[in-house]
């Protein structure tokens, strides 16, 4: 009967932790990739603001290199959530 407990403990804790990797992939990389999509829809507006004269060149450079570095840090956030999410995932096949 106790071997039967731990089995149904381990089983509960390796969900858990199955859990908590399937929620770190959506906080850390889903959304990320929302986030990069939408810096990149205001580049394109802004691009279009640029085109049609209601923004000037210095003002569009500015904002695309401000939104670029954004992008990049979001990219460089969302190979972190990965690395976290794979080191979560080998932590549960060790167990």
């Amino acid at each position: 009967m106790g071997d039967d407990n731990r089995v149904i403990a381990h089983n509960a804790e390796v969900d858990y932790q199955a859990y908590r990797i399937l929620q770190n992939y959506h906080d850390g990389i889903v959304k990320s990739k929302g986030e990069e999509q939408a810096l990149r829809q205001e580049l394109k507006k802004a691009k279009e603001d640029y085109d049609a004269k209601r923004m000037s060149f210095d003002d569009y450079v500015e904002f695309r290199e401000a939104t670029e570095n954004a992008i990049r840090e979001n990219r460089m956030d969302r190979i972190e959530a990965y690395r976290d999410v794979i080191a979560a995932h080998l932590k549960i096949q060790l167990v």
